[in-house]
């Protein structure tokens, strides 16, 4: 789409021969539109249909279940842990590519951060905890748990995604055993050293990659930091976790920086409260754009693409990838806000974007382990059913009132 305001965000971007029109990303996000067993649903369907339409990128999909129902937190999520999933998630990909979008399926596991019992079990990481309640996986349940992620590697291909991404991000299973306020085990995969905490995420590369191929697309997401966490990942560790990865086959990272205790909204930079009871870093990053220092520390470790995150927008964006902090940007709560926030910026049409307010009404909705819902765009997540038609009898009317 021809336009001069944002150049570079608006140019081509290829990963492992997998053109995308533009450098918008819609990041992975848990919508809770599955069907109660975790099938596609037509919901699902209607909701990355709109996406991919208004001009984003790239879609990676939200956590598809390698291990469903074990892992998964929250319902209606979706599952990719069986063949009888592969006819929803074929029209899934299907339907994405068929508006211009690329697809790639995120695999995952939820770990520690399903903290609710499972039929009398607790949930498993990386380290048998009180709080949350956990049990510690067991060597032949994590060879079990790389199998499950390179099978689904598998099911995603057949399905026609572009791509795979591996959720090592998060309070997830992965991270559990990256992050030493996590892992606490005492056999290899314990946190002696950065290849120890390292092997399980490794294993689940090279899994996937001797499965799917040389040349399909296998990403990752990966926390930059945890702050405010005793023992929690630092930029130091994750950027030699970083270069280990791409030496065993990931062709990009999508970055992220969760907080806890007075960092918790650190990804919404705009809800932080109290920056005096903060450090001088997190001030810094207290901001929209405040995570690009993470990103470009990435950038000078690794050759492969980085997806930066963030309160990011076009313009931000742009000077990023000027700047060489990132390559690809990514977003959710714009594109939830307006899903046509791609192509309105790239026809300039600014004044007409509906914007995200922070009101953070998507985040509160995703805590209750149901359907994410937005304010600004009451659509989201029911677009078959808010379709807009013409009238058949055109009429004058008059709006009073908001």
């Amino acid at each position: 789409m021809a336009q001069t305001k944002f150049p570079h965000v608006f140019s081509p971007f290829t990963i492992k021969g997998v053109t995308l029109r533009n450098r918008f990303v819609k990041m992975s996000a848990a919508m809770g539109l599955a069907t109660e067993d975790g099938f596609v649903s037509e919901d699902n369907l209607a909701f990355y249909e709109t996406l991919a339409k208004g001009g984003v990128g790239a879609i990676v999909v939200e956590h598809g279940f390698v291990d469903y129902p074990g892992g998964v937190t929250g319902v209606r999520r979706i599952a990719i842990n069986d063949d009888k999933y592969l006819p929803g998630l074929k029209k899934l990909a299907d339907i994405i590519r068929k508006n211009g979008a690329k697809s790639f399926m995120q695999l995952g596991h939820s770990g520690p951060s399903q903290f609710a019992l499972l039929n009398g079990k607790k949930a498993v990481s990386s380290t048998t905890n009180e709080t949350p309640p956990t049990r510690a996986l067991t060597i032949e349940e994590i060879h079990d748990q790389v199998r499950k992620h390179a099978e689904g590697a598998i099911r995603a291909k057949k399905a026609g995604f572009d791509g795979v991404e591996i959720q090592a991000a998060g309070p997830y299973l992965v991270n559990s055993f990256l992050s030493r306020a996590w892992n606490r085990r005492t056999d290899e995969y314990g946190p002696q050293d950065i290849a120890s905490r390292a092997k399980f995420f490794l294993e689940i590369i090279r899994a996937i990659r001797q499965d799917v191929g040389p040349d399909y697309p296998v990403g990752a997401r990966m926390n930059a930091t945890e702050m405010g966490m005793d023992k929690g990942l630092t930029l130091e560790e994750t950027t030699q976790f970083a270069k280990l990865a791409e030496e065993a086959g990931l062709d990009w990272i999508g970055m992220q920086a969760p907080g806890y205790g007075w960092y918790y909204l650190m990804v919404y930079p705009e809800q932080l409260g109290y920056p005096e009871a903060m450090t001088p870093e997190a001030k810094s990053m207290a901001h929209f754009g405040g995570l690009l220092p993470l990103a470009e520390a990435f950038k000078k470790a690794v050759k492969i693409p980085i997806i930066a995150v963030g309160g990011l927008n076009a313009a931000i964006g742009e000077e990023a990838i000027k700047n060489g902090q990132a390559d690809l940007i990514g977003m959710n709560r714009r594109l939830f806000a307006d899903p046509n926030y791609p192509n309105k910026a790239a026809a300039g049409k600014m004044e007409e974007i509906a914007p995200c307010t922070a009101c953070l009404h998507c985040w509160a909705t995703q805590q209750t382990g149901g359907q994410i819902m937005c304010r600004m765009n009451p659509a989201m997540g029911r677009e078959a059913k808010f379709t807009v038609e013409p009238a058949k009898n055109k009429k004058k009317i008059m709006v009073v009132g908001g």
